[in-house]
């Protein structure tokens, strides 16, 4: 018995329905067995329903059938065992007026071929097993073992809740990783075609909309990122005092680049949860000195480098990406780019100028150079300009065109 009281109803001879916390059990009582009294959650809240099931069960156990046995753990709360088909005829007339036609239907086609692939009809058959089996087939797309495991996923919780099913297959099934594709490399043209669609269109709007404090917050904000492959979350993180300036002597020698010091800030780790320096090359070195001088608001080492249109609080993360697929558009970009093109275009201009993989693998904060190796993305031109400059004899594929990369 529990320790606390709690009202119950007697549904018969040796079992009765009680509310435990804010879920409904039923109890079952024999003295042969041991212990005499055994107790089954029926895994709902509601006390009517919690009635109805714990009546079923109660004349499953009287009438011996199997495989119902309370002390046995055999217990089942499913009302009846249905049809793969039946639960899906019951899911789309639950769900129409919730989910849209597309996603419904797209739910039924995996549901079903689903069945069809593991051949099976009734729900109780289905099994973790034959969930792995389906998913993880070897033939697959990338994306594809995701979406059917989100799909099945949602189908058997709806018939867990509507107690078609006792458990969620899916549960005893390691979820696949998310798949992703890579965004495209912006090259530099795009960067520019980008960030003079930002200020032409400040410019025409500077007559309609109020005047802010930081009007081209997004310019500087992209090509700081294209300049120094910082993370978003890293750009948004980024201190005055995580700035290192470079180190000139008197004949103009640069002693020292200068660095952007990548570290945790206000709780928030690192994505490695390691510290590095991302070397500061030269139109990082003049964004930053620009942003400094228009929107720094005093000598703190703690403020914020990188300030969104209020010029007062941090880049939020999210609304920067936002306004990156909006002015993609607005400068007739493809929407293969998003705000990590501006990471992969760094990381790209590096290899194109012969940087070598362990460094690109510094600089972006890699530890794998796996991952390294998805950012890099030479154009064949490139490629075939490189390949033949090694038998003109030629050092660094011929001059190339001025770019962010020249010294200092």
């Amino acid at each position: 018995m529990p320790k606390n009281k709690e009202s119950s109803i007697k549904i018969g001879a040796g079992c009765s329905i009680f509310q435990l916390g804010p879920n409904g059990y039923v109890r079952f009582y024999d003295p042969r067995r041991k212990p005499a009294r055994k107790k089954q959650a029926l895994k709902t809240t509601d006390r009517s329903e919690a009635l109805h099931l714990g009546t079923a069960l109660f004349n499953k156990w009287m009438n011996g059938e199997d495989p119902f046995d309370p002390w046995e753990g055999h217990t089942t709360r499913a009302r009846y065992d249905s049809t793969v088909q039946e639960a899906l005829d019951a899911y789309r007339a639950d769900r129409t007026t919730i989910l849209r036609e597309n996603s419904l239907e797209h739910v039924a086609w995996v549901v079903d071929k689903f069945a069809r692939f593991c051949r099976i009809e009734w729900l109780s058959d289905t099994t973790g097993a034959a969930v792995r089996r389906f998913v993880y087939q070897p033939d697959l797309a990338q994306a594809s073992p995701g979406n059917y495991f989100r799909n099945l996923n949602l189908f058997f919780n709806w018939c867990v809740q509507h107690v078609f099913m006792d458990d969620n297959p899916c549960a005893k099934v390691d979820r696949p990783k998310d798949y992703k594709p890579h965004p495209a490399a912006l090259t530099e043209r795009d960067l520019d075609r980008l960030l003079i669609t930002i200020e032409h269109h400040f410019d025409t709007c500077k007559d309609i909309h109020n005047h802010q404090p930081n009007e081209l917050w997004m310019y500087d904000a992209f090509d700081l990122m294209g300049a120094t492959g910082l993370r978003p979350a890293e750009l948004r993180r980024l201190r005055w005092g995580d700035v290192q300036w470079p180190e000139i002597d008197s004949a103009g020698v640069v002693l020292f680049p200068g660095a952007l010091h990548v570290r945790p800030h206000d709780g928030e780790q690192t994505k490695t949860g390691e510290d590095r320096r991302v070397t500061m090359l030269p139109r990082a070195h003049r964004r930053l000195l620009y942003v400094q001088e228009e929107t720094r608001l005093m000598n703190n080492p703690s403020e914020h480098a990188m300030k969104g249109p209020d010029g007062q609080r941090a880049i939020s993360q999210n609304y920067l990406s936002r306004r990156f697929r909006y002015f993609r558009e607005k400068a007739g970009l493809a929407d293969v780019f998003d705000l990590y093109s501006l990471r992969h275009f760094f990381a790209t201009e590096l290899a194109r100028r012969g940087c070598s993989g362990v460094v690109i693998q510094k600089e972006m904060g890699h530890k794998n150079y796996a991952t390294t190796e998805k950012y890099l993305h030479l154009a064949d031109t490139e490629r075939h300009r490189a390949t033949f400059a090694l038998f003109a004899g030629e050092t660094g594929g011929g001059a190339e065109p001025s770019s962010i990369y020249e010294a200092l």
